[in-house]
């Protein structure tokens, strides 16, 4: 093997068996001999022959438990990502809400810190459940817009009032 790993070009792997083991390898579930060879029109003897020699169906297992584990990986990486975002708006508007409400002075609490603090809560709480990939972005993405078009008010409405006092 030239690079290490089992689906790739073999050192006695001629161009053309190597080509067909990869359309063969590419095809996924509809992997098969007769498939690969309708796509290269070549003869079914041959590829046969090529796949007994450079052992296809095991190469292509390989393939496919490396692909899995990279789009597994890629998934990981992703949620980790979206628990950082997330988590860094929770703490803006954990942020921002302590900020009105030390503002209010003793008077009652701004609606909007309220609010803040809610969607923060609601924010920080979808982080620690467990949401299962296929349902994440229906719940995350609805109370995600909900938090940002908050955040939006009321750095809007902080301005009017600082344009009103100052």
């Amino acid at each position: 093997m030239k690079s290490g790993h089992p689906w790739d070009m073999r050192d006695d792997e001629t161009d053309n068996a190597f080509e067909a083991f990869a359309t063969y390898r590419d095809l996924g579930a509809k992997r098969s001999i007769r498939a690969a060879g309708g796509k290269l029109s070549k003869n079914l003897t041959t590829l046969g022959e090529w796949s007994s020699k450079f052992d296809w169906p095991n190469r292509a297992r390989q393939f496919d438990r490396f692909m899995d584990q990279q789009a597994t990986q890629a998934w990981v990486d992703q949620r980790r990502q979206q628990v950082e975002q997330t988590n860094a708006l929770a703490n803006l508007l954990t942020e921002r809400a302590i900020q009105r409400v030390n503002a209010s002075e003793g008077r009652t609490i701004p609606g909007d810190a309220i609010r803040a603090a809610e969607v923060a809560a609601k924010i920080q709480n979808i982080g620690m459940t467990d949401i299962r990939p296929e349902k994440e972005s229906e719940r995350e993405s609805s109370v995600m817009i909900d938090a940002a078009a908050l955040v939006a008010e009321m750095y809007r409405r902080q301005a009017e009032h600082d344009a009103q006092s100052g």
